[in-house]
């Protein structure tokens, strides 16, 4: 600037953009079913000189189910999640994978929107423990989904007795073992609740197991 008057021919500097908005925080875990709150786990005594290796196993998988309810697809046994792993039509079984891994003994069923999902199992009062972990099943590399919609609780349940809660699980992938004693239960029940409306609620349970 000369004598008052702004340079000629210097160039005019361009407005700076503006800084890129901050990336999308993690969606918040949905509250917590009120049947939950409602109501604390109560696990049954176990004996420690219950071992596994010492017991009889039988995988879920091999027994016959009763009552069960899916909201999509049918429901996966032996491995398959009853649905395919990434289409957008419920036909299809391909294998259950959490994590990386495959779950050879496997079942899968999704919960309803704002509901449940559940499937249930006669031991006859004859089972020790039960074994295996609740998850949500790996999407495919490329599908750019890495989370449920919102979040799930997965519960197990003897002779209307809640034995197990989860915490609340969202990120695909992810899974939480248990090991939980059942002497004398007639009827097991696994439930899995989705009390927001939410796409991608791959509920699937890792290779489930009875100990006589």
């Amino acid at each position: 600037k000369k004598d008052g008057k702004p340079d000629k021919g210097k160039p005019v500097p361009k407005p700076k953009p503006d800084p890129k908005p901050d990336p999308k925080p993690d969606p918040k875990p949905a509250e917590e079913p009120a049947e939950l709150r409602k109501v604390k786990p109560a696990p049954l005594p176990s004996d420690p000189s219950w071992k596994e290796d010492a017991l009889t196993r039988t995988y879920l998988s091999d027994m016959p189910e009763e009552g069960v309810i899916t909201a999509w697809g049918k429901f996966g046994k032996n491995g398959g999640l009853g649905y395919p792993a990434w289409a957008p039509v419920p036909e299809g079984n391909d294998p259950i994978s959490v994590g990386g891994k495959r779950a050879a003994k496997g079942i899968s069923f999704v919960p309803r929107d704002r509901s449940f999902g559940r499937v249930l199992y006669r031991l006859g009062g004859k089972e020790k423990l039960f074994t295996g972990a609740a998850a949500l099943a790996d999407v495919p590399e490329g599908a750019g989904v890495s989370r449920a919609e919102s979040a799930l609780w997965f519960t197990v349940w003897g002779d209307g007795r809640l034995l197990w809660k989860s915490r609340p699980m969202q990120k695909l992938g992810e899974s939480e073992p248990f090991r939980l004693a059942v002497p004398g239960v007639d009827v097991l029940e696994l439930r899995v609740f989705l009390p927001e409306g939410g796409k991608h609620a791959r509920s699937v349970w890792v290779d489930p197991a009875v100990y006589r």
